[in-house]
């Protein structure tokens, strides 16, 4: 089984190539035999776990996220995730990454294609609010979705 970093991931994969998939995946009129429960919040004191299963053609996927608002004090990331891939006939683990830069990208990714689908197609600017935790997705949006 392969465990890929976070800096591996973002040599692997751009974030056209993640916006073009979600948009191809979005577009698709066809049964795909997926399965993408809603996922699963456990609250710890003060700290969530988030637990999301999906299924997808021939994979299980399932996220794991740890969620400490108070780490920040501590001076590490509030957020933390690992990402387990799976075959999904004999459910034999395929890969294990770090979620963080796979969320980033989806989330991009998805802000992108919002703005892509709903801006007026003269617009010049574009404005956007996030909270402090987002980090720089909102930048993935406007620097890798150009408008044609």
């Amino acid at each position: 089984m392969n465990l890929l970093s976070g800096n591996e991931i973002n040599k692997m994969i751009t974030m056209q190539e993640v916006i073009d998939s979600i948009e191809d995946y979005y577009m698709q009129n066809e049964d795909t035999n997926k399965i993408s429960p809603d996922r699963m919040h456990i609250d710890d004191g003060g700290n969530t776990a988030l637990l999301m299963p999906a299924f997808y053609g021939d994979y299980y996927a399932t996220k794991l996220i740890g969620v400490a608002p108070n780490n920040n004090k501590l001076a590490k990331p509030t957020i933390h995730g690992l990402m387990v891939l799976y075959d999904r006939k004999t459910l034999e683990p395929l890969m294990t990454c770090d979620a963080m830069p796979i969320t980033a990208l989806r989330t991009g990714a998805l802000g992108g294609l919002g703005m892509k689908y709903i801006s007026d197609q003269n617009a010049s600017s574009v404005g956007i609010v996030w909270d402090r935790h987002s980090r720089l997705e909102p930048f993935a949006i406007c620097v890798y979705y150009p408008r044609h």
